[in-house]
């Protein structure tokens, strides 16, 4: 009790909540328990059930049996295993039980209610635990939505017939943040900032799981001056994957959700507009390896370019090579003179390099390949990707249209990892991944590329970064600049990463519209854009009330 109280005094005059573990005595009895300690006050004691058959049930009493308050200097406070916290908007828990055991049932309601579970360990570590210890964390918080925050005893706990290597692991659904342990100096500290808002699940039936008493904690100071991690700049891939196994399960969804989606439709030909550029590549590794693996061959994808005005002799000559490189059956559609004619009819001086004259021949590529379907009995393979789709960058009814989009759950940052490792069988793809990714729909000099993608809607690494953590984790501004900048640290500001957020946030809201109306397309990363139960809001949200 000395620590609790001293515990009590330390954090009087800081909004800090701490939890250390300890014994309880009253009535005769003993009880395993968690002190949870802020603002100068003991908020609560949660105590620990102690299952049938274990050490601690021949020591400890089981905490169903405590009193529901306890007087500690004069102060009641609750006492009991039924405890939930919150901590502004987020619900709190704290547990004790082995995580190697099974949760009594009001552990895990109080699990199933939480947003943070925090959880104290004293299980021993024996050969292969940590291993057993990171896959049961991982698998918590991905099944509860939560952030499952978890401590086991610290190295010089004992030693007479077990060792304690104070392992500690922070998890956000299913996914391992941060972990340590064996400390050199028996201390040690991982910090992880969490934005609970959009733990997916956090509604109003999952919170009612809980019946027992909720008490409110003071909220914790900013954690940014002991935040040492370092996020990763590719938080779509995880962690347990290398890169060859991240290309192959990212191929592997597409290919079969493809194959899957020809055998419907009962259709053995397949159309792919061929840009020469990073998207209509990819389109066309899926679609050729899903023909191979269906008996079918190449030379059944008609591959189209359709050159025109913004067309570069660069992506012009890489779209034949890459054609031919894949023996593929090719044609060749000049859709100048077709745009020049609808320019005229709608009384648009063929000219102005406006948004019409942009679009015209975005659109005008989707109709010539949607015609090329209906003659061949071939459906269009969407080339558009993840990273455009989310920030509204494609011509709505223009590339924004086909009859199924393979790319449509691979963010540009992974597209550019899957295309080099094809490198080697195809080297037009080296060409393509050091060309500026261009919609080329305005004329440059000489034929040379003048329009560059990410000098207007930003750097796709970056990008990519953002729009995961917005989506995926409900980032709030403030800690999605933050985290951003301390992710690419050393090559974006902050005050870079504020503006490029800035405009992915608008981008994003503003375009739902066209996600609203978009085409069936498999989900490859944890993130979905798809309006049938991804990324589900109105079209004509305003920005702020994100």
């Amino acid at each position: 009790m000395e620590s609790v109280k001293r515990l009590k005094i330390a954090t009087a005059d800081y909004p800090v909540t701490v939890a250390i573990g300890g014994s309880l005595a009253v009535a005769g009895s003993l009880y395993n328990a968690l002190y949870i300690i802020g603002a100068g006050r003991i908020h609560g004691i949660v105590v620990s059930d102690c299952p049938a058959n274990t050490d601690r049930q021949r020591i400890y009493a089981a905490g169903s049996d405590a009193p529901a308050t306890v007087d500690l200097d004069g102060e009641p406070v609750p006492c009991g295993t039924d405890l939930l916290f919150t901590a502004g908007d987020a619900r709190v828990a704290f547990i004790m039980d082995r995580l190697t055991g099974v949760p009594n049932p009001e552990t895990m309601q109080r699990m199933a209610a939480a947003d943070i579970i925090f959880h104290a360990d004293d299980e021993p570590v024996r050969l292969g635990m940590p291993e057993r210890r990171m896959a049961a964390i991982a698998h918590r918080s991905a099944a509860l939505h939560a952030a499952y925050v978890y401590q086991a005893p610290g190295n010089g706990e004992s030693s007479t017939d077990a060792y304690y290597d104070a392992g500690a692991l922070i998890a956000v659904s299913g996914k391992i943040l941060r972990s340590a342990a064996n400390p050199p100096d028996g201390r040690q500290q991982i910090a992880m900032p969490v934005q609970t808002a959009a733990l997916w699940g956090m509604t109003d039936a999952r919170r009612a799981v809980h019946t027992g008493r909720i008490i409110s904690l003071p909220l914790s100071s900013d954690a940014r001056g002991v935040y040492d991690f370092k996020p990763s700049r590719t938080p779509w891939i995880p962690d347990n994957l290398s890169s060859a196994a991240v290309c192959e399960q990212t191929m592997n969804i597409q290919v079969n959700a493809l194959k899957q989606r020809m055998r419907a439709i009962g259709f053995r030909k397949a159309i792919i507009g061929i840009s020469g550029g990073l998207d209509s590549a990819m389109a066309l590794l899926v679609t050729e390896r899903a023909m191979r693996e269906m008996g079918l061959t190449a030379a059944d994808i008609i591959t189209v370019t359709m050159p025109c005005f913004g067309t570069s002799n660069r992506t012009l000559e890489q779209a034949n090579r890459l054609m031919a490189s894949f023996g593929t059956t090719t044609m060749t559609v000049d859709i100048g003179d077709a745009v020049r004619r609808h320019l005229k009819d709608i009384g648009h001086d063929g000219r102005t390099t406006d948004v019409a004259y942009e679009n015209a021949q975005a659109r005008e590529r989707t109709q010539v390949l949607m015609d090329l379907a209906n003659m061949h009995q071939a459906p269009v393979i969407g080339t558009g990707d993840f990273s455009e789709a989310a920030l509204g960058f494609c011509t709505y009814n223009g590339d924004h249209m086909s009859n199924y989009a393979v790319n449509i759950g691979v963010p540009k940052t992974l597209m550019r990892e899957i295309i080099g490792a094809h490198v080697a069988a195809h080297p037009v793809l080296g060409d393509i991944l050091a060309t500026p990714v261009s919609p080329e729909l305005i004329p440059g000099e000489a034929g040379e590329i003048t329009q560059v993608t990410e000098d207007l809607v930003g750097p796709y690494d970056l990008q990519d970064f953002l729009i995961y953590h917005t989506l995926r984790y409900g980032m709030a501004s403030e800690e999605l600049i933050f985290t951003a900048t301390r992710a690419f640290e050393g090559d974006y500001t902050e005050n870079e990463v504020r503006e490029w957020a800035a405009k992915m946030m608008q981008r994003l809201i503003t375009s739902q519209f066209k996600r609203s109306c978009s085409v069936d397309g498999p989900a490859v990363i944890d993130v979905s854009l798809s309006p049938r139960g991804g990324l589900v809001m109105p079209s004509d949200m305003d920005r702020e009330s994100w």
